[in-house]
């Protein structure tokens, strides 16, 4: 993982998401952390298991980095155990990398032959 200072990105939205201050510029609006928090979802579990990945393997920038992305996960309330559950609460799509998560359709989705819990929006999701 080379250090481009992407890192920045995360620790810009640390502050605002658990500032206090009513008065305080950089406060979100409630808006803001809705899509922010659905765009966090959609891409925690993979950027998550990337990030253990670089880590495990030593690097010092994936580690400022990690720490940072906790933050946020934290921040945001959002663990790969919640989203699963979310994702089998309503009937969505189990894979983590799913493009089509919230345009398809509730109940079309297929259910694992084998839990018969989690479902799938298509072979190849279920596949990955």
């Amino acid at each position: 993982m080379r250090c481009t200072g992407n890192w920045i990105f995360f620790e810009a939205l640390v502050h605002p998401m658990e500032c206090k201050d009513e008065e305080c510029p950089k406060k979100v609006t409630e808006d803001f952390e809705r899509e922010l928090r659905g765009t966090f979802e959609m891409h925690y579990i993979r950027f998550n298991r990337e990030l253990v990945r670089f880590v495990s393997e030593g690097s010092v920038y994936a580690k400022h980095v990690w720490v940072l992305w906790q933050n946020l996960a934290k921040v945001l309330g959002c663990t790969e155990a919640g989203l699963r559950q979310k994702w089998l609460d309503e009937g969505q799509c189990w894979n983590a990398a799913c493009r089509t998560r919230m345009e398809t359709a509730k109940g079309r989705h297929r259910r694992c032959a084998r839990c018969h819990k989690v479902r799938f929006c298509s072979s190849e999701c279920q596949k990955e």
